[in-house]
Parts: C-alpha cells; sequence; structure tokens
C-alpha cells in the first residue's frame, strides 16, 4: 500500500491558483488568440488574489492589447486584486525576475491602469468641488 505524501506549506494556495489560472487563460485566449504565452497566480498571492501574465507581443501596438488583457483577467475571476504584464524574457513562475522587472522596466507615472483611473478620480472630484463652490 502506498503511503499518501503530507501536503506541503504552500500546496494548498497552489491548488487554489489552477482554477484562477484556468479562467483567465480561457477569457482571453477567446478574446486575443494566441498572444498571452503563460500565466502564474503566484502563491504570494493566495492563488487567487495576484496573477502574472507573460504576454507575446509581435508588433509595438501589442502595448495596448496588455492592458486589455489586464482588464480581462481582471473581470474573469472577481477576487483577483493585482495583475502583472511581464514580456517573454520574464520567467512569470520566478517572483524574483518578476519583482526585478518591475522594478526596471516600469514606469508608474507612465504607463499604469491605476494612475489612469486615479486621475480620472481625481478629476471627478476637482469637478464635483467646483460645481459646489460655483453655487
Amino acid at each position: 500500500m502506498q503511503a499518501l505524501r503530507k501536503m506541503e506549506k504552500g500546496d494548498d494556495v497552489s491548488l487554489a491558483g489552477i482554477p484562477t489560472e484556468a479562467s483567465i487563460i480561457q477569457l482571453i485566449e477567446a478574446a486575443m488568440p494566441s498572444r498571452l504565452k503563460n500565466v502564474y497566480c503566484a502563491s504570494p498571492g493566495g492563488g487567487k488574489f495576484m496573477a502574472v501574465l507573460q504576454v507575446r507581443k509581435e508588433q509595438p501596438s501589442d502595448e495596448g492589447r496588455q492592458r486589455q488583457m489586464a482588464l480581462l483577467a481582471f473581470s474573469a475571476f472577481s477576487e483577483l486584486k493585482h495583475v502583472f504584464l511581464v514580456d517573454e524574457d520574464v520567467d512569470p513562475f520566478d517572483m524574483n525576475d518578476v519583482l526585478w522587472a518591475m522594478n526596471t522596466r516600469f514606469q508608474g507615472d507612465a504607463v499604469s491602469i491605476f494612475s489612469v483611473i486615479f486621475i480620472f478620480a481625481i478629476s471627478l472630484l476637482h469637478f464635483f468641488l467646483l460645481k459646489m463652490l460655483l453655487q
């Protein structure tokens, strides 16, 4: 009789990430076939709160498609909080490599979905404050 292997720390988190990854892959592949190379829902994100998407870029206009992939990932799984988009030369399964790429390549003030939403929210707040002051 074969003994069952005791679950290692983090095995349950890895199992939680499988349906998240499958949902993301299914939705993105339906919308943009063959653009997504890999998806990894890392254990630091509980397998469902953080996803790393490795994107295949074929032309400069694919930069906009990457952002669309991130939005599709958020819509695929409601519990998802963070999506990291990486190029083909970054290993999405190695969080050290992902963080290195974030620190050396990412420019949050230039290209970030969060900054666009934040700027829109601030503009909306200014609009309403100005409207209240003029009344």
